[in-house]
């Protein structure tokens, strides 16, 4: 399945579809939203530092504030599901599932800039 999309002629992956491409490894919701927000300072020092998520509206593309709501809110749905699953791994397909949602829909980042910076985290 190919999640990239053209964007003014340049690939571009959706926020929300990159948990799913890395395999939740290395880019969970959560992460993703720290490394946007630049609060992740080990993917930061990594390659991931400048990582820009974008919004393409009527007005063409502009970068989007990523602020510390959505991690915040990230953290929030972590500590409900942990106060009440009944084990890890239902707590665990249960943060996959509704974690997904909170990322922004419809915000994007570029793909050359992700995939440069995801190849020096690696490392």
């Amino acid at each position: 399945m190919n999640v990239v999309i053209q964007i003014n002629g340049r690939d571009a992956i959706p926020v929300r579809a990159i948990p799913f491409l890395t395999s939740w490894q290395k880019f969970s919701p959560e992460v993703l939203a720290a490394v946007l927000a630049q609060f992740d300072e080990v993917l930061l020092a990594n390659g991931m530092r400048g990582l820009t998520a974008y919004r393409s509206g009527d007005d063409g593309v502009c970068a989007i504030w990523w602020s510390s709501f959505v991690y915040r809110e990230l953290r929030a749905l972590s500590d409900t599901i942990r106060a009440r699953q009944e084990t890890q791994e239902t707590g665990y397909q249960e943060w996959r599932e509704q974690s997904i949602r909170i990322l922004p829909a419809g915000v994007f980042v570029w793909r050359d800039k992700f995939e440069a910076g995801y190849a020096k985290a690696l490392d």
